[in-house]
């Protein structure tokens, strides 16, 4: 049987390495996405067109017109974060929502461990919602982020109240 060649190996790595796909698989749960358009502070769509739905949060609604209280801040918040943006998207409980969405936590940053809370505080987007007051907890099913999502919603209460006094 004959060997590849150093040639042929690196061929097979560059086109693996340049060719990504649009939902890329990383490791169990996790893939990787391009962002395509934010909808609303917690609803996003992907590249290949499918909607994204936050695990854990609620944001303000957008629609029917006009936008609830915070619901422009929520959206312009997420845009900044994700819009044009890769991120990598970690799946919990059940795939989709009720209204097809898939139902992610959406990471800023491949995290390494995503069960560490400080990764979670500073590089799932979901959390950040939270710890900056634009989400509230939105508990569907059982969450493994439910009781530092509790936390994060009470810190992001509470830097909303500062930001209003005088």
């Amino acid at each position: 049987m004959k060997k590849p060649t150093i040639a042929a190996v690196l061929l097979v790595a560059l086109l693996l390495w340049a060719c990504p796909a649009q939902e890329q698989d990383l490791w169990p749960g996790i893939t990787q996405a391009k962002v395509q358009r934010v909808v609303d502070g917690d609803t996003f769509v992907l590249e290949n067109k499918e909607r994204v739905r936050f695990i854990g949060v609620d944001t303000p609604e957008m629609t029917p017109a006009p936008p609830q209280p915070g619901a422009v801040e929520a959206t312009n918040y997420t845009k900044k974060m994700v819009e044009g943006k890769t991120v990598w998207l970690e799946a919990e409980g059940n795939d989709r929502d009720r209204y097809g969405r898939l139902r992610r936590y959406v990471w800023l940053s491949r995290p390494t461990n995503p069960d560490d809370e400080s990764q979670i505080r500073r590089h799932q987007l979901n959390a950040l919602l939270l710890s900056n007051g634009h989400a509230v907890v939105l508990r569907v099913e059982k969450m493994k982020n439910e009781t530092l999502f509790r936390q994060l919603e009470k810190e992001g209460k509470g830097k909303k109240a500062a930001n209003r006094q005088p």
